[in-house]
């Protein structure tokens, strides 16, 4: 039997707006939550250090957890922030 990893998936289509909500759910959907690592926590510690004002929210965090776990690959993951920011932050 091939493991559900094995198959393809069809691509993910990125939504224009409720990026956040969608991006919960597809977490869900995967029983995907963010755990942090010793890594991020010293990535967190090197941007401090070198005056890097970067906080990422509970989504953006959500994000890294679905790359970490193959439920969205990197591109994907890369449309799905890029929405996040332009469509529900209001950032261009």
């Amino acid at each position: 039997m091939t493991a559900m990893k094995d198959c393809p998936r069809a691509p993910l289509v990125v939504p224009t707006g409720n990026v956040a909500p969608f991006i919960r759910e597809l977490a869900a959907l995967h029983s995907v939550s963010y755990i942090e690592t010793a890594g991020d926590g010293q990535a967190n510690d090197f941007a401090r250090l070198s005056d890097c004002d970067v906080e990422m929210d509970e989504i953006e965090w959500l994000l890294v957890a679905l790359v970490r776990n193959d439920a969205v690959s990197r591109d994907e993951r890369a449309a799905l922030h890029d929405a996040y920011l332009r469509n529900d932050l209001g950032l261009e």
